[in-house]
């Protein structure tokens, strides 16, 4: 069973909602502009969470430890060990405690957390659960109308099995097939980018103006939604925008389909000035996740706001040799396409924060944003994990995340231990 009501010092139970809505329905015109994602092709990361605490109504008491104390594994003792392994244990490797790691945890008592955590870090089970991990994260997995959605998964298995950094899950130039043997990605683009160029990401995704994609890339990877920060992420120069996005109140509203805005008020540069720098990298890739070279980004006149021709989706963009641009920037830094758009994410400190984020949420069954987590948490992990190595692998990523002193202590009072 996952933890709920994980509140202590870790966490303060909280609902998130985003202010600004990835879900086109809320867009200016009719219709949902999205396609049922598949089974197994969901949303994922697109998906606005709006309700629920995510943890329940029990609250801890706090515990004194803050996020970047050192663990001290002689202040856990075997009953606190055996409780946090017993949680830990069917998330990481798929079952439950040995009795060799009980009989290891009633002599080490919480010293045996760390060396039987690195034991698991290297069995196959640790190998399957990783898949299942960014298959649950991205809500991908299976085969549906000719598109294999087992591709994201089998590349998070090689990963992890060949010990490779967890930054190529989104920088790879290659997939995998099913026996994790190389392969061209599926989308057809001239660059590979990793899940970002599967059909597995992008056709379960489709929306106007490329909205879900947009917003899955960043939930996903780096754990942002919009607005986000402007020193992280500059906007789009106001001017090049659609006259529709340039707009911050209704006295700037020049587009009148700006009337039909209800859920996100009038301010659309806010959200869609960010929206635009990242939407912009999948301006040629259809409602398929096929790559369109000649797509261009530009309105189709007769169809519905957001969507160009031939199954592609309308750019930001109101100059048409920008409209077909597939990239300007991407966190403030020059790129021309998803693949250097990716190369930056991981580059910035969020990515390595944002993994672990993402882990946890799998480790306790919550969406994404569904939790509040103490907000100096995972930067303090990111700094430690980047001093000890700056491209780390998953399972780097998991033994610093588990041996953190916040996530141990207030797992074990979850659990009663």
């Amino acid at each position: 069973m996952r933890l709920r009501g994980l509140t202590a010092t870790l966490f303060a139970a909280a609902a998130i909602g985003l202010s600004c809505s990835a879900d086109p329905g809320t867009m200016p015109g009719a219709g949902s502009g999205g396609t049922a994602p598949p089974p197994g092709g969901g949303a994922g990361g697109g998906t606005v969470v709006s309700g629920g605490s995510g943890g329940g109504s029990g609250m801890l008491p706090p515990t004194g430890i803050t996020p970047s104390a050192k663990f001290d594994c002689k202040t856990i003792s075997d009953v606190g060990a055996e409780a946090y392994l017993r949680k830990l244990a069917p998330m990481i490797v798929q079952r439950v405690l040995t009795t060799e790691e009980r009989t290891q945890i009633k002599a080490q008592k919480g010293c045996a957390i760390e060396p039987i955590l690195t034991n698991w870090t290297t069995q196959d089970a640790f190998v399957a659960s990783s898949r299942r991990f960014l298959e649950e994260s991205l809500q991908v997995s299976g085969q549906f109308r000719g598109v294999d959605f087992d591709i994201p998964g089998n590349m998070a298995a090689f990963l992890v099995k060949n010990k490779k950094p967890w930054s190529n899950i989104i920088t790879s130039d290659t997939c995998y097939d099913k026996d994790l043997n190389p392969q061209a990605c599926d989308t057809g683009a001239p660059y590979s980018a990793g899940v970002l160029t599967t059909r597995a990401f992008i056709g379960g995704r489709t929306s106007r103006f490329n909205l879900s994609r947009a917003s899955a890339m960043l939930l996903n990877f780096a754990c942002k939604a919009y607005p986000m920060e402007d020193n992280l992420q500059p906007r789009m120069e106001k001017l090049w925008l659609q006259p529709l996005f340039q707009a911050n109140s209704p006295a700037e509203q020049t587009d009148p389909r700006g009337a039909t805005l209800a859920n996100n008020g009038f301010g659309c540069y806010i959200c869609h000035g960010q929206f635009s720098v990242h939407a912009q990298f999948f301006v040629k890739f259809d409602g398929t996740g096929i790559w369109q070279a000649a797509a261009t980004g530009i309105q189709d006149p007769m169809g519905e706001l957001g969507r160009s021709v031939n199954g592609t989706m309308a750019s930001h963009l109101k100059d048409p040799e920008r409209a077909g641009l597939e990239g300007i920037q991407m966190f403030g830094k020059p790129a021309k396409n998803l693949a250097e758009a990716a190369r930056i994410m991981v580059d910035s400190p969020t990515f390595i924060e944002c993994s672990a984020k993402r882990y946890l949420d799998y480790f306790l069954g919550v969406p994404d944003q569904a939790i509040a987590y103490d907000l100096n948490l995972f930067p303090g992990l990111g700094e430690r994990i980047r001093a000890k190595t700056p491209n780390p692998t998953l399972q780097e990523i998991v033994m610093a995340l588990f041996t953190d002193p916040s996530v141990v202590r207030s797992v074990i009072a979850a659990a009663g231990g």
